[in-house]
């Protein structure tokens, strides 16, 4: 792109977060970004953010971010004009060499896992497959079980899905403290981003995502 076209994408986004905003259902969210310049439209639920403080919150965010191997040679740094790999993702079924698509196991996940342990040119683990023989006592719990599963068969950085619930982020967290021994030394080398607590098109952003986030 040109500077010209990125001035005009730049304008865009800039007029439809000041103008339009996005529906915020989190309470508490809305309150955060009044409280970071935004406004709130309380009958809509919206909030609008004036292009001041889009800017500041991009000035503050971290340039780059490391996330850490159980193994630290497989430590990667995010961000600069480093280029990354990751693999992944999710799919509830597989292909299996008899030409075949059965419905994804937990077994898939640990053999798909230990795939991408194996490929010197993949930086972040990413699950594969969704295991879909646990049955609905085990759904609230799927991805803080994927999770489990995951940190047992890799030694490298993990970018990992997460229920829609605050319970399900400090499952992760939790995990991560039994790896690392301490608080200290899990907030100090993360093994883990979250990546995918999803806003809603268009231009929405539900309670439980919020809440995750937050």
């Amino acid at each position: 792109l040109t500077q010209a076209q990125c001035e005009r994408i730049h304008g865009a986004i800039m007029r439809v977060l000041s103008q339009t905003g996005v529906i915020v259902e989190s309470e508490e969210a809305r309150e955060i970004l009044h409280g970071a310049g935004g406004t709130v439209h309380p009958e809509k639920r919206r909030v609008t953010l004036p292009e001041s403080a889009v800017q500041r919150a991009i000035e503050a965010a971290p340039k780059t971010i490391r996330l850490y191997g159980q193994d630290p040679k497989y430590d990667v740094e995010l961000g600069g004009r480093n280029v990354n790999t990751l693999g992944g993702a999710a799919a509830v079924t597989t292909h299996h060499l008899d030409g075949a698509y059965r419905p994804s196991t937990l077994h898939d996940l640990v053999e798909f896992n230990r795939l991408q342990d194996a490929l010197e040119n993949l930086d972040v683990l990413h699950g594969m497959v969704d295991p879909t023989e646990l049955g609905e006592q085990y759904s609230p719990r799927l991805y803080s079980i994927v999770a489990a599963t995951t940190f047992a068969t890799t030694y490298k950085p993990c970018a990992l899905q997460v229920d829609n619930r605050p319970e399900g982020v400090r499952d992760l967290f939790q995990m991560l403290v039994m790896i690392r021994g301490s608080e200290e030394e899990a907030r100090r080398r993360p093994l883990f981003s979250v990546h995918d607590s999803n806003a809603r098109p268009p231009f929405a952003l539900q309670e439980e995502n919020a809440r995750v986030i937050i």
